[in-house]
């Protein structure tokens, strides 16, 4: 079980469908990443952010779900303004 983080800017600007269909494919549970241009001092302090609450969670679609709300509940102007975006595979 993995997710799958990708920093580079504007990496997340893909249609879901197909984000869904690479989760299915690699067995991934999830795939997050920024829409936008990020600014690296800035991207690096939410990945700390990132990385500490998915460490804290089981890796499972229900884990990967708690993560996800809890990253957006954490820092939701910075997610937004980073253009933060997390695709949690759909259970099919």
């Amino acid at each position: 079980k993995r997710i799958i983080v990708i920093s580079s800017c504007g990496t997340m600007q893909i249609d879901e469908r197909k984000l869904q269909t690479f989760l299915r494919t690699t067995g991934a549970l999830a795939i997050c990443g920024y829409r936008e241009y990020v600014d690296m001092l800035r991207s690096a302090a939410f990945e700390l952010l990132l990385f500490d609450v998915l460490l804290s969670y089981s890796l499972t679609l229900q884990g990967v779900e708690a993560m996800k709300r809890k990253v957006e509940k954490v820092d939701r102007k910075l997610c937004r303004e980073l253009g933060f975006r997390m695709v949690v595979r759909k259970n099919r």
